[in-house]
């Protein structure tokens, strides 16, 4: 087995940057990660246990949704990790750390279609590269007598359900309500105190 050149961390709860780390190197190696997976699924050398894990991963990481959500959070986490770096800069104003988590809250709330439209096309690539199916099956209910059916669903492909879909990105983290009221409060100390503020 050929090893990767990446190593994947461990997440760490103060860091946003674990997350970033994790998901790029996880987003940047999926085709080997895939190759990977595969040949300690199909390897009998291999325990037991490891095998049917193997064989439980594999579905997951060849998945259109978890592929484009992947690309999503990379995005997502780039801002957000060059924007910690740049507030725990020493000597930095607090005027410039609220421009920088001003920036960063703009990014997130007006190029979300944006990174969603990415996202998709990542996903879509990297389905084609792997060879996986992305027409969604059409999974038919059981009808009671008297009900209609359900032609909600009839045809359309996972790729266009994606991109005609309101996808809602929730991003917890440094824009919940409870961060932004205390952005707000930061606001309202530097105003108070502005000739600090240099």
């Amino acid at each position: 087995m050929n090893k990767a050149e990446k190593a994947i961390q461990r997440m760490c709860e103060t860091r946003w940057s674990a997350y970033r780390n994790g998901i790029k190197a996880t987003r940047d190696k999926i085709n080997q990660l895939v190759d990977l997976v595969e040949e300690m699924r199909d390897d009998t050398t291999m325990t037991l246990d490891t095998r049917s894990g193997a064989r439980n991963l594999l579905p997951a990481l060849c998945d259109f949704t978890f592929l484009a959500f992947l690309d999503l959070w990379n995005s997502i986490l780039e801002e957000t990790d060059q924007a910690q770096k740049y507030i725990q800069t020493p000597g930095l104003t607090l005027n410039r750390s609220l421009i920088k988590l001003r920036a960063l809250e703009t990014f997130l709330s007006t190029g979300r279609s944006a990174l969603i439209e990415k996202a998709v096309s990542f996903a879509t690539q990297k389905c084609e590269e792997l060879g996986i199916e992305t027409e969604k099956r059409i999974r038919r209910k059981k009808q009671l007598p008297g009900e209609a059916a359900s032609d909600s669903d009839s045809g359309l492909s996972l790729k266009s359900q994606r991109r005609s879909a309101k996808i809602p990105v929730r991003v917890r983290g440094p824009f919940s309500p409870r961060n932004k009221n205390q952005i707000s409060g930061y606001e309202g100390d530097l105003r108070h105190f502005r000739y600090c503020a240099i």
